[in-house]
């Protein structure tokens, strides 16, 4: 049996006591802001209308899989990101929460990535098909990928990275340079929910079944939350290493 282990890392950063309510906040404690979280975007994936798909072969539409009805494939290429942007681009000034359950089959331990993402990107100027400015992704690795940190090689983990004001990256899961791995081999076979959640100050907190990994030390970039991007969903699922599926996605915007 392969080994198990789940640590979570987080940061903290000192900011004004925030109560949010609505999109699932907790309401326990008496705010001194109240901000108000209003659903706009619910996709059920009746159909893929919404999105604009990317990727050779694209995703496509399941009806019905490990229990769920209308189900998102990111499918793709085993070298190559595939994935979808939605039609409707969004205004994140005010902080935002993205949602999607989420499934991770990883049958095939020699394969290279599958992995399912939720996040913030575009098309502009991109060679793989989208950038990618804020995401969560829970992840496998086999065998074949080469870019893998061999600690990661024959594991699931779970990844979340951020664009700051300087153009680098924050986050964890120790790919793109940034290091905190949290090994979520029991997240393989079961739907579980992913969540980003962007305060009013640009702080981003990364959770998995509303337990927290990761809360950013810096806010997201101005270029992101001063512009109005699409969702994105992605970003492995070839069938290398096994399969990715997404049930749902929403989003809700926060306002005072």
């Amino acid at each position: 049996m392969r080994r198990s282990m789940f640590v979570v890392f987080t940061a903290f950063v000192i900011a004004a006591a925030v109560m949010f309510i609505g999109c699932g906040h907790d309401n326990s404690q008496e705010p001194q802001n109240v901000l108000v979280c209003d659903n706009v975007f619910d996709d059920q994936f009746d159909n893929l209308d919404n999105w604009e798909l990317y990727g050779s072969p694209l995703p496509l539409l399941v009806d019905s899989i490990y229990g769920r009805s209308g189900v998102f494939d990111n499918n793709g290429d085993p070298n190559y990101n595939s994935g979808a942007l939605s039609t409707e681009h969004f205004d994140l000034s005010n902080g935002f929460r993205i949602e999607s359950d989420v499934y991770l089959d990883f049958y095939n331990l020699s394969g290279c990535w599958a992995g399912a993402a939720i996040g913030i990107g575009d098309t502009i100027g991109s060679s793989t098909g989208a950038n990618i400015f804020v995401y969560l992704s829970l992840d496998a690795s086999g065998g074949a990928c080469w870019a893998t940190p061999d600690s990661l090689q024959g594991h699931s983990y779970l990844h979340g990275s951020y664009f700051i004001d300087d153009t680098t990256h924050e986050g964890f899961g120790g790919l793109d340079g940034i290091q905190d791995v949290i090994v979520a081999d029991e997240y393989e076979g079961g739907w579980h929910t992913l969540k980003i959640d962007v305060d009013t100050l640009g702080i981003p907190r990364f959770y998995i079944d509303d337990v927290l990994l990761y809360t950013g030390i810096e806010p997201v970039a101005e270029f992101v939350m001063n512009n109005d991007w699409p969702l994105l969903l992605g970003l492995r699922s070839s069938g290398s290493a096994g399969k990715a599926y997404h049930d749902w996605v929403k989003l809700g915007l926060y306002r005072e």
